[in-house]
């Protein structure tokens, strides 16, 4: 949810400034919004509204969030296809042969590993996370531990398919998440100096 949250704070944060600069401002002013929230919420004793939200109002709420997460995978598998692999192919649907591979790479950024592996890691990840996660109604071991391993499945699928990504296919590039490292990592926000749009 943190993830979906900072990415929708960074997609508006946009329409005040194409280059991204408002978004520090914007995540800052969302999260003192919250804290004040919090202390409200704290000092009302509005967290006993919870008592009334059944287990499928959880669910409802998971199933949302595995929703956004499917349709995001999907998009970065379709666009990976469409750049990297759709643009090898001919008019005609069919890979000209006439030219070398080198030539064809050279000339467009034509990679048709790169889009293959990212759908390879994805079903590997989803496989392996609904494999040790339907562990617990397997007959090993005791319930509760059946329980604690179901529980970090996630981690575990995570872990290896970025095993498989990052060491053994090391040599395919499948792009790489690069920090910006001249930028500093903690800095104090200026409200004043980002007053976006009638504000």
């Amino acid at each position: 949810p943190v993830v979906i949250y900072t990415k929708i704070i960074f997609l508006i944060s946009k329409n005040w400034a194409e280059d991204g600069s408002f978004f520090y401002t914007f995540y800052a002013m969302t999260g003192l919004t919250n804290a004040v929230f919090l202390v409200i919420y704290g000092f009302t004793g509005a967290s006993k509204v919870m008592a009334y939200c059944s287990r499928s109002t959880e669910e409802i709420v998971g199933l949302f969030i595995s929703i956004a997460f499917v349709v995001d995978s999907v998009k970065y598998i379709l666009k990976e296809f469409d750049y990297y692999y759709y643009s090898c192919l001919s008019v005609n649907g069919t890979m000209d042969i006439m030219k070398r591979a080198s030539d064809i790479a050279a000339a467009t950024d034509c990679d048709q590993t790169r889009p293959v592996l990212s759908l390879l890691l994805l079903l590997v990840t989803v496989y392996v996370g609904v494999v040790i996660f339907n562990f617990k109604y397997s007959p090993y071991l005791t319930a509760d531990k059946r329980v604690v391993v179901a529980d970090y499945a996630l981690v575990v699928a995570v872990a290896v398919g970025t095993f498989l990504g990052s060491y053994v296919f090391r040599h395919i590039d499948v792009g790489k998440f690069y920090v910006n490292e001249e930028r500093a990592m903690f800095k104090v926000i200026t409200f004043e100096s980002h007053q976006p749009g009638p504000w």
